[in-house]
């Protein structure tokens, strides 16, 4: 559910000249002073059973979903109906339907408010590139009220407003966007802490709930072995299924408790195969006992627990169904999720412009309307043209009409729709955010304290897998390489645009560093050249790395600034750890930081210089052999 990178660019432009926002510590002494006193408060809270306090494994007390407040609202069943009563059928049509909309300043775009007024829709989706505003949270609430605002005047009943907040680099708000860094799942589970988990998620979900974001299309609850399936990366806690339904289980609990409403995925489970379903078919054939043991127990759990919603992935898994994917397939929503698990939330589809969502589907048949009858509540158009939705919506009035589609399952997913809007208060306050809400955005959204809380919990989160004695680099001259703000991914062809790169978050740190950033795509001459001509003055050299793994341009870079120039080298992969596969043994120090948003930059930049100590965990086995 992407953007590609010629969209990226389009908001390079729109923002070009933007200032890189500042640092989210003054300094080192005003850093350290501020994590003592936040640890003193948590710890203060944790004894009072306070969940907003730090408890992590180290205290020996463990996380409970149930015992965290959720302010759910009352839901009346005949109020339900009547509201069911007084839709049309394409107003209750709309209401099974998400699509992206756009920003024009503070307002929705013109086409797309239309949409809205035309379509009924039930939800919208909105982005980093499409629907926050670069350091002006009040815009972006903005925005979202005045979507709320169009559909109360429609149809009366708010939207849905969904966003992809996975943590890191995956998300629609951060320090960039007026918001807060957060460090990511993988982060997450180099700790293997449920406390830092919730705290992580909880800080997410006050901040999207708080512009006006009320359903999140996360946390990822797949089970990562393969590693080259580069769509998931950091995306995930790990390779490790106990672990995962631990921290998947604080995790979706952190926004129940903000009162969003978190939508886990991809059911069945992503990780077992190398496969990117955007672009390709992905087909599991593992056996039903396989499916258990490696990736179903993280969703059974979140469902036991009282997970409200679940997105399907495209993939196709022959023994649920061998026909087709899990994303179309009545098999495995209705029979599988419903009936046998006892699934009773809301069933999410993944973007229906995938390509895997084709898998199994004949020409004439539509996904869209196929994940419909076949047991879908929302179908999620990330980016649909208006012919093509007035088809779809015609379709499903015809499918009605005939029976094809039945109508009391309809009647039955409408009202379920109706009643998790109720029950996440969205009937409450309509148009929320309104103009009182954003008065009280700066003491909601970009908190120091939370800035100060993500930036302990990223030094934590980084692995030092090997060090020669180089480390740490205080008083030694370095040069710094690393990507470049604009940040293509190799492995899966998604991009996002940072703050700062790696080496401008070191030079911050330590001015002294000459540094210089490089585009992925064509590292190794310009690097090669810049290190040949300064090499002579200085003592180390630290090369980042983005998904080198995938990456041929910069695993030439990194194999000769190790084997060909003077200076020792130290890695950094600034994702997950398999880009070190390369470095291990050669280089003379590697670090793995697990993300890479500038808050994992700067926990990695202070583990370099010795203010920090690296105490994350590898958790994928091969690395280590």
């Amino acid at each position: 559910m992407r953007r590609r990178l010629s969209d990226i660019v389009i908001f390079t432009l729109v923002f070009v000249g933007i200032v890189a926002l500042s640092s989210c510590s003054d300094g080192d002494a005003d850093l350290d002073d501020d994590i003592e006193a936040t640890d003193s408060e948590r710890s203060e809270a944790s004894e009072t059973g306070d969940p907003d306090g730090e408890s992590s494994e180290e205290d020996g007390e463990a996380f409970d979903p149930a015992a965290l407040d959720y302010p759910y609202c009352t839901i009346n069943e005949s109020e339900i109906d009547a509201i069911y009563n007084r839709l049309s059928l394409r107003q209750r049509i709309g209401q099974h339907l998400i699509t992206e909309i756009e920003r024009s300043g503070e307002s929705v775009s013109l086409k797309d408010e239309q949409r809205i007024r035309s379509y009924f829709l039930g939800g919208v989706f909105v982005s980093q590139i499409t629907g926050t505003a670069v350091d002006a949270p009040e815009i972006s609430a903005r925005f979202l009220h005045h979507a709320q605002t169009i559909a109360a005047e429609v149809v009366g009943i708010p939207l849905f407003i969904t966003s992809d907040q996975e943590g890191g680099v995956y998300t629609s708000v951060n320090h960039m966007m007026g918001g807060t860094d957060s460090i990511g799942p993988a982060a997450i589970g180099a700790m293997k802490d449920e406390w830092i988990a919730f705290e992580q998620f909880d800080l997410m979900g006050r901040e999207i709930k708080a512009l006006g974001i009320n359903m999140n299309f996360g946390p990822l609850l797949d089970t990562h072995y393969q590693r080259d399936n580069g769509n998931l990366n950091t995306r995930t806690f790990g390779p490790d299924m106990d672990l995962n339904t631990r921290l998947g289980l604080a995790a979706f609990s952190a926004f129940q408790h903000n009162l969003v409403i978190p939508t886990v995925k991809h059911f069945p489970g992503d990780g077992m195969l190398a496969v990117n379903t955007h672009h390709e078919y992905s087909i599991n054939t593992a056996t039903r006992e396989e499916l258990e043991t490696k990736l179903l127990k993280p969703f059974r759990a979140a469902f036991s627990a009282g997970a409200d919603a679940v997105m399907m992935i495209p993939a196709q898994y022959t023994a649920l169904d061998d026909q087709r994917a899990a994303i179309t397939s009545k098999t495995i929503m209705q029979d599988f999720l419903r009936e046998e698990i006892g699934f009773e939330g809301l069933i999410v589809t993944d973007d229906l412009n995938m390509y895997g969502t084709r898998n199994g589907l004949t020409e004439d048949q539509e996904q869209g309307y196929e994940a419909l009858k076949s047991g879908a509540d929302i179908l999620l158009y990330v980016y649909i043209e208006d012919d093509y939705l007035e088809d779809l919506i015609t379709r499903i009035e015809t499918g009605l009409q005939t029976g094809d589609i039945k109508e009391a399952d309809f009647a039955a997913s409408t009202k379920r729709i109706l009643l998790y809007k109720k029950k996440y208060c969205l009937f409450e306050k309509p148009t929320y955010p309104d103009e009182e809400d954003m008065a009280t955005l700066s003491n909601r959204i970009g908190l120091e304290q939370d800035a100060v809380m993500s930036l302990k919990h990223a030094e934590r989160a980084v692995v030092q897998l090997y060090n020669n004695g180089i480390l740490p680099l205080s008083g030694k001259r370095i040069l710094c390489a690393s990507p470049d703000k604009l940040l293509p991914d190799p492995a899966s062809g998604w991009s996002w645009i940072l703050e700062e790169s790696f080496c401008d978050v070191l030079k911050r740190i330590e001015p002294s560093v000459d540094k210089k950033n490089f585009v992925i795509s064509i590292a190794e001459d310009s690097v090669k050249q810049w290190v040949e001509q300064h090499h002579h003055e200085m003592d180390v050299v630290v090369i980042a790395t983005f998904q080198s793994y995938f990456s041929q341009e910069q695993q030439e870079l990194l194999d000769w600034l190790i084997d060909s120039s003077d200076l020792p080298v130290v890695h950094v992969a600034q994702g997950v750890a398999f880009d070190t596969i390369q470095s291990k043994n050669r280089a003379a120090a590697v670090l793995a930081l697990q993300g890479s948003l500038p808050v994992m930059f700067e926990a990695g930049s202070r583990v370099l210089m010795g203010l920090a100590d690296a105490r994350g965990e590898v958790l994928f086995d091969f690395i280590q052999e």
